[in-house]
């Protein structure tokens, strides 16, 4: 688990609170979403903390959620809420480490949780077409990639739920053993697929759809004989949380004002949303158990991952 630097700083200071909104790294800044909240959440600490004089700052420079938890495990930053989707998991396993909590997830329309699934795409290029047009799952593919040196694999960053662990606990279940193109966006796996530089990635599928890509990539079957099927369940598309070391009753305060906030009255962030992911909102719904909603993405990241030199 390494070290926890959060416990030699001591809790988190009570007088200035960063927002950080990143989704995940992929077309990632949020900021002109987060201004109503803020000046909401801004109200309630004047109110609720006035001695206190606490600043709420919407902090613009993280690109990646990898970057958010790099800084909330250093303890050095007073950054508190993080946005993300599969590092989320990563998080919730270290809750110690990260000092992070999830509490609530956007919902669509219908009040449920908006959900991705990992899937697997091929290239449409001609000079590939013998190989991947006889590939209608993925241990076929797998066995094109074994039998063809020159063939690229793309993969995300080892962090990555959807285009690092799933194809590789699925493909190889644990065993690299292929040539990867290693990028740090799904939408660069996507490009790189479509131009040929990769014959096959693997990518969160509402990635795929607001690309506009989807007619230049085949996919490929996920599920299969032999597949865990934790692989092949959709999970949350993004979640909201901070640093569980704040003070109690700060964390009172975020939570009451996330619960309460209009959300749905803030045109600027349920657009952001629909246009980044193309999912309308809903709604925001706060859970009760972390577990509850993230259970197969938890159980995904126990799995070991060992990869071939």
């Amino acid at each position: 688990m390494g070290l926890n630097h959060l416990d030699a700083h001591g809790p988190a200071p009570d007088d200035s609170l960063l927002i950080s909104p990143v989704i995940d790294g992929d077309h990632g800044d949020y900021a002109l979403a987060w201004k109503n909240f803020k000046q909401d959440l801004q109200s309630n600490l004047d109110r609720e903390f006035p001695a206190k004089k606490i600043q709420v700052k919407v902090n613009e420079g993280f690109k990646t959620t990898s970057h958010q938890l790099a800084d909330l495990e250093s303890g050095t930053t007073r950054q508190i809420f993080a946005v993300s989707c599969g590092n989320t998991a990563t998080a919730l396993l270290n809750p110690s480490r990260y000092h992070y909590q999830t509490s609530f997830v956007l919902a669509g329309p219908d009040n449920q949780p908006l959900l991705y699934r990992p899937i697997f795409i091929v290239t449409r290029q001609p000079r590939f077409s013998p190989l991947t047009d006889a590939c209608s799952n993925l241990t076929q593919l797998a066995a094109v990639l074994d039998s063809h040196a020159g063939l690229q694999f793309g993969v995300g960053l080892p962090s990555s739920l959807s285009s690092y662990r799933i194809p590789m606990l699925v493909m190889t279940e644990g065993r690299h053993q292929w040539k990867t193109t290693t990028c740090n966006h799904q939408d660069e796996l996507i490009e790189n697929v479509i131009s040929g530089e990769c014959v096959a990635a693997c990518v969160a599928d509402d990635v795929l759809r607001v690309s506009g890509q989807w007619d230049r990539v085949r996919e490929i079957d996920i599920s299969g004989e032999g597949i865990n099927p934790l692989l092949t369940n959709a999970f949350p598309a993004i979640s909201f949380g901070w640093r569980s070391d704040l003070s109690p009753k700060l964390q009172n305060c975020i939570s009451n004002t996330f619960e309460n906030h209009p959300w749905l009255a803030d045109s600027t962030f349920t657009n952001a949303y629909t246009k980044i992911k193309g999912n309308p909102v809903g709604g925001i719904v706060k859970i009760d158990s972390a577990a509850r909603l993230w259970s197969d993405v938890i159980e995904i990241m126990k799995l070991p991952v060992n990869l071939l030199p």
